[in-house]
């Protein structure tokens, strides 16, 4: 059970990492969101899921 625990918690931490990964790439230097509309939906997505894995992670440390 605790390889499963750790495995997921490696997996989500892999998944953080790509995803500010791919903000990071897309937003540029000068951290202005791109003019073309799919990427930005795209970038808005990621930063969505990049939070739900940190809110679930959270979540499951302090819950009752």
């Amino acid at each position: 059970m605790k390889i499963n625990r750790k495995q997921r918690y490696f997996q989500k931490i892999a998944e953080l990492d790509d995803k500010v990964d791919f903000i990071g790439e897309n937003i540029g230097d000068k951290g202005k969101f791109p003019k073309d509309r799919i990427l930005r939906k795209v970038i808005y997505k990621e930063f969505q899921e990049l939070i739900d894995i940190i809110n679930t992670k959270y979540e499951s440390n302090y819950s009752l």
